[in-house]
């Protein structure tokens, strides 16, 4: 009968594991380093105790610390709460990272296929995949997934659902994601400061070498 228990609430959690809002918020760095605070939420109390260690989307902060644990990760903070004037059950996880497309190494990210490369000169490329959930459920489109990006240069080209200068914006509901879809990105890697000073000192001193050059050549002419 135990036994019957524990297969059947496992059958329970994984027909309901749809029923979570997911927000996504990545700060990334024009060398692919950056940073991310991921918040999910659901009204669901059978997902919120659910410890089992194959539950993406856990409550249970050592099964978190499972899922976004990856040599190029490091956790600086791990939330979980319940909202009591909504009868909602968070979590919130923030993380650094060296490389971006090595949060593909995590569990939470495995699906996502993250790439992050050279494009034409002075140009990066980043591209996200979000898998088909293949749900069917009533109210599906109550839920939602939300990634919010910050880009360190021009966006050049995008397909997000929304744009505020440098932040780009994906935002669907799960009824959307009956087919896979793909973040696509390309922007303008900006030159970095000191970089920049470098630049403007070596023009500076070819144009006085250049002046120089050109004081000199006036003299000879005078002396001759």
């Amino acid at each position: 009968m135990k036994k019957f228990s524990i297969t059947l609430i496992s059958l329970l959690t994984i027909l309901f594991s749809g029923c979570i809002n997911l927000e996504i918020e990545t700060f990334i760095g024009g060398d692919g380093s950056g940073s991310a605070i991921i918040h999910y939420w659901t009204n669901l109390e059978i997902l919120y105790n659910d410890t089992s260690s194959s539950n993406n989307f856990s409550f249970n902060k050592d099964v978190i610390r499972k899922n976004f644990g990856a040599d190029n990760i490091e956790i600086k903070s791990i939330k979980v709460w319940e909202n009591k004037s909504d009868s909602t059950f968070h979590t919130e996880v923030k993380i650094v990272f060296d490389d971006i497309t090595k949060l593909n190494e995590c569990i939470f990210f495995k699906d996502y296929q993250i790439r992050f490369f050279d494009g034409a000169q002075g140009q990066k490329i980043f591209e996200q995949r979000i898998r088909n959930f293949n749900l069917n459920f009533p109210g599906q489109n109550e839920y939602y997934v939300k990634y919010i990006y910050h880009f360190p240069g021009t966006i050049i080209t995008d397909n997000a659902t929304e744009k505020r200068n440098n932040t780009l914006i994906w935002k669907f509901s799960l009824d959307q994601l009956k087919d896979e879809k793909t973040l696509s990105v390309t922007f303008k890697v900006p030159i970095s400061s000191g970089l920049s000073y470098v630049i403007t000192i070596s023009i500076l001193i070819l144009i006085a070498l250049w002046l120089i050059l050109i004081l000199r050549k006036r003299k000879k002419r005078l002396d001759e």
